[in-house]
């Protein structure tokens, strides 16, 4: 074989060579990112699906209340949290996502004291009505009631600032859209983005 001839086998095996490694290269580069849009997607179902519906939150709710009654024997109780302002510290959980109305919900309990020393209990419920972003995560939670300590129970809603991190804060309204509570909660979430909950709170003490 003449050195010429030895030459182009050379350089056509090498080119050969180039090419299988560069097909190669750009298959798991494409498997790669293909396995990253997956991973973002399921990310992504994981939080909407495992968010509670709005109904399942208020049958779930009803139903926790309804139980306790029941059990105590107690009537239906009234707003009974004393008068003035006051405090809250408790813990809760919540899943939300969407870009405008948005799905998902947030439970939380705890204790409110009120200016006279009073101390009571406190169970809420949350469904999303409009969100931007996707949160899943808990923690603990503390806020000052602005108002009067018995506008902190009843119907509502919240406006919760939730930026990437581990603190998030909250804005409570009455069903007549006048400021309640203001509150701070510390957790381990993923996520952020802003929410808007129609929220239920009632006076748990004793049950």
């Amino acid at each position: 074989m003449s050195v010429m001839s030895r030459i182009r086998e050379r350089v056509a095996s090498t080119i050969e060579t180039a090419e299988e490694a560069a097909s190669g290269a750009a298959a798991k580069t494409e498997q790669a990112a293909t396995g990253a849009a997956a991973a973002v997607r399921e990310k992504a179902r994981a939080l909407t699906a495992e968010a509670p519906s709005a109904a399942t939150l208020r049958h779930a709710a009803q139903a926790a209340v309804d139980a306790a009654r029941n059990a105590s024997g107690a009537p239906t109780p009234s707003v009974t949290a004393g008068k003035g302002m006051g405090v809250f510290l408790g813990v809760g959980t919540s899943a939300a996502a969407g870009t405008d109305a948005g799905v998902g919900g947030q439970i939380s309990a705890g204790y409110v004291a009120g200016a006279s020393g009073e101390l009571k209990t406190y169970g809420n419920t949350g469904v999303v009505n409009g969100a931007m972003g996707a949160v899943a995560g808990g923690g603990l939670e503390a806020g000052i009631i602005v108002s009067d300590v018995r506008d902190f129970y009843g119907d509502g809603s919240q406006l919760s600032f939730c930026p990437a991190g581990i603190v998030s804060a909250s804005l409570a309204f009455d069903k007549d859209k006048q400021l309640t509570a203001i509150s701070v909660a510390v957790g381990k979430s993923t996520g952020g983005g802003i929410f808007q909950y129609d929220t239920h709170t009632e006076d748990t003490t004793g049950r």
